[in-house]
């Protein structure tokens, strides 16, 4: 007789437990969507192909807070195995130093920036810097 009751006992415990994490999980995430990255300022916004060019970025949160130690990475459209990186600073800023190599038969190509913060969703913005062949 004991044996009914005490099975659902079971299992409205386990059940409370999973919609207890399940509820964290989605309101940790939800917290998550929230916050987000965005580069503020870069420059400059077209470079040159086989010369050193010099990328400046500042990186902001939705409270326009700089974000410190964020990592911003470079990568050309054209060549996914060239990744130039490297961390802001305290101000959210941080210069790359880039020489694009485009192929033979391209005149131009673009560059794909991510950021990556701690605890923030990543970045991503594609086709924001063009290189030109000149």
């Amino acid at each position: 007789m004991l044996g009914m009751p005490l099975r659902l006992l079971v299992a409205l415990a386990i059940g409370g437990v999973a919609l207890a994490i399940g509820l964290n999980y989605v309101y940790d995430y939800g917290v998550a969507l929230n916050k987000h990255l965005k580069i503020e300022e870069f420059n400059p916004e077209v470079i040159y192909d086989g010369r050193e060019n010099k990328i400046h970025f500042k990186i902001m949160d939705q409270s326009e807070n700089p974000v410190k130690n964020a990592n911003v990475m470079i990568i050309p459209e054209y060549d996914g195995d060239k990744v130039i990186s490297g961390k802001t600073e305290e101000n959210g800023e941080v210069t790359l130093y880039f020489t694009p190599s485009l192929p033979k038969d391209q005149y131009e190509g673009y560059l794909t920036i991510y950021v990556i913060a701690n605890d923030y969703p990543h970045y991503e913005a594609r086709n924001l810097i063009k290189v030109v062949r000149k």
